[in-house]
């Protein structure tokens, strides 16, 4: 079985506690894999109100477009 790469990581944002978790998340901006096209921003985001906040992935084509998902998390 082969094992996946770990994608590389562009940016990171500072540690936040935000969403009532004890502990602290970040925002992360990957470059797209070996052959791949899409670049990947992870971060928390509230699911509705008063429950705990999700994490959350979103796609972008273009590093440009990536780091502006980055910025506005």
């Amino acid at each position: 079985m082969a094992t996946r790469k770990k994608p590389t990581l562009l940016a990171q944002g500072k540690p936040r506690t935000l969403g009532g978790s004890g502990r602290p998340w970040r925002v992360r901006l990957y470059a797209p894999e070996n052959g791949g096209t899409k670049y990947q921003v992870m971060f928390r985001a509230p699911a509705c109100e008063g429950e705990p906040w999700k994490r959350v992935l979103r796609r972008a084509n273009s590093e440009a477009e990536a780091r502006k998902i980055f910025a506005q998390a």
